[in-house]
């Protein structure tokens, strides 16, 4: 497989909430999506 180059890796960034954001979401959940949201 000669004559293909590998593409360049993108950085990423880890997505880190604020302690209210955390809190605050929960209530924006509804039905199986705040079950989910709450086991985890």
């Amino acid at each position: 497989m000669s004559g293909f180059n590998r593409s360049p890796r993108q950085r990423k960034l880890a997505v880190v909430l604020t302690a209210a954001k955390v809190t605050a979401l929960p209530s924006q959940l509804n039905g199986l999506y705040y079950l989910m949201a709450a086991l985890l």
